[in-house]
């Protein structure tokens, strides 16, 4: 899958979650790697204790993460 496929994907899937542009655009633009796309899909699609506060903390600690990796 390319880099598009999996950023169509959560768009979608982010909103279908919840119809917010703030939401759906800012997780979308916290997350640069197909990696970090996936790993939200993935909490999305297991289904357990998904809110939209757990999805933008989610999405902040894999920038965070990545952020902290690109310094170090």
């Amino acid at each position: 899958m390319d880099n598009n496929d999996l950023g169509d994907i959560l768009f979608d899937k982010l909103k279908d979650f919840y119809h917010d542009k703030d939401f759906v655009c800012g997780v979308s633009s916290m997350v640069e790697t197909d990696k970090e796309r996936q790993a939200i899909i993935d909490y999305m699609d297991k289904g357990e204790n998904v809110t939209t506060s757990n999805i933008i903390l989610l999405a902040l600690s894999l920038d965070r993460n990545r952020i902290n990796n690109n310094i170090n």
